[in-house]
């Protein structure tokens, strides 16, 4: 009897053993699955966007509760609240399909054509068979997308995105204004000319547009030039009424160099080479770019005068 009960003890402490090194052999597997890294980074507003992208992430005047993450570290996301409603507005730089939403969508969408006072944008609006709705549009470079929650209403979602993209062309706008006045800023010159129209005095917007100069071994020439319609954008041309008693005075020894017209739509006009040009003009509104050449040193070895033209623009408006 004491045999057997051995004999049972030794099987039982065998099997005991192998399950022990099917354990450990187990546990020393290394693990099939890997840590997931979350891809939103939360900020703390607007300001911690890439780029430009602060000033074009508009959400509506009425929006609550919003929170701000980074997505990829390229993506800006906005969640808000509006009307009762929860959105997710993001931006990027010229990436597609970033919404996050994926459908199934419904085989019919819709289309907006916004014609902004600022600009102009296509909005593609698509839903998804559970009633969520997604809007993506383009200001180049950058891309954009609005969702929104399930069984949304789709005229309130229409005029919403339309509201925040007119948003986003203001924005567009003022951004712009802003550094086309600082470029045209940085470019201008003293005018080399004044224009007098009855008893009052117009000092033209002027930047040089040509050089011609001597740097030590050859004459050297440089061109530039400047867009009339930029001008008129930053609102910076000086509007003269034309009269019989129009005159024109030169600050330095220049003397004109031609005179290039354009009419309303910025279309040139032909050139001439005097002011009286002015009065064979028809009713209406004009640009002017009158080019004074400047004269300089003369140079013995070129056998020529370094020269310096400068562009005088300002609006004309003849009744």
């Amino acid at each position: 009897m004491k045999s057997v009960l051995c004999l049972l003890l030794c099987c039982m402490l065998m099997l005991s053993l192998s399950a022990c090194k099917k354990q450990a052999a187990a546990s020393s597997e290394p693990s099939s699955s890997t840590q997931v890294v979350n891809p939103v980074r939360t900020v703390d507003g607007l300001e911690a966007f890439p780029g430009d992208l602060r000033f074009y992430m508009c959400t509506p005047e009425n929006a609550e509760d919003l929170q701000f993450s980074i997505i990829f570290a390229e993506i800006a996301q906005i969640k808000f609240v509006s009307n009762g409603e929860a959105y997710t507005l993001r931006g990027s730089w010229e990436r597609d399909h970033m919404s996050g939403v994926y459908g199934p969508f419904e085989e019919t969408g819709s289309a907006i054509a916004l014609d902004h006072k600022h600009g102009s944008c296509q909005i593609s609006i698509q839903y998804t068979t559970e009633g969520v709705a997604v809007a993506d549009w383009t200001l180049p470079p950058m891309t954009f997308s609005l969702s929104s929650g399930q069984n949304t209403d789709r005229d309130a979602f229409s005029q919403l995105v339309t509201q925040m993209a007119s948003s986003q062309l203001d924005a567009n706008y003022t951004l712009t204004q802003g550094n086309l006045q600082q470029q045209l800023a940085d470019m201008a010159c003293d005018s080399p000319i004044r224009l007098t129209v009855s008893g009052k005095t117009y000092t033209p917007y002027a930047a040089v547009v040509y050089s011609t100069f001597w740097d030590g071994e050859n004459m050297v020439s440089a061109d530039g030039g400047v867009r009339v319609e930029d001008l008129k954008q930053a609102d910076i041309l000086p509007a003269v009424p034309y009269s019989s008693d129009f005159t024109v005075s030169f600050t330095n020894e220049g003397e004109l160099d031609i005179i290039i017209l354009y009419d309303e739509n910025f279309q040139r006009l032909e050139d001439s080479r005097s002011f009286d040009v002015f009065s064979q003009l028809t009713p209406g509104t004009y640009y002017v770019q009158a080019v004074v050449a400047e004269h300089g040193e003369y140079i013995p070895k070129a056998d020529r005068t370094e020269c310096t033209g400068i562009a005088c623009v300002f609006e004309l408006t003849v009744e």
